[in-house]
């Protein structure tokens, strides 16, 4: 389990400011679990995707995994 720590930073929000907590339960049977910074999330919108194109995802090695790279 994880717990982050997150700040609205939006002014044009009624919550800019507050203060939240979320949890992330640990993965199960092999579901990889994330949180995707809003910028990066933005641009593979704005990307013109096609059927076949690849992309490049980096993960953190664990403990629980050993042996695995983190690309």
């Amino acid at each position: 389990m994880a717990a982050l720590r997150l700040v609205l930073c939006d002014a044009a929000s009624p919550l800019a400011g507050r203060e939240f907590e979320v949890e992330l339960p640990s993965p199960r049977n092999g579901q990889a679990e994330f949180v995707v910074l809003r910028a990066r999330f933005e641009a593979a919108l704005r990307q013109e995707w096609r059927v076949g194109d690849r992309c490049k995802a980096r993960r953190p090695r664990t403990p629980s995994r050993p042996g695995r790279t983190s690309e």
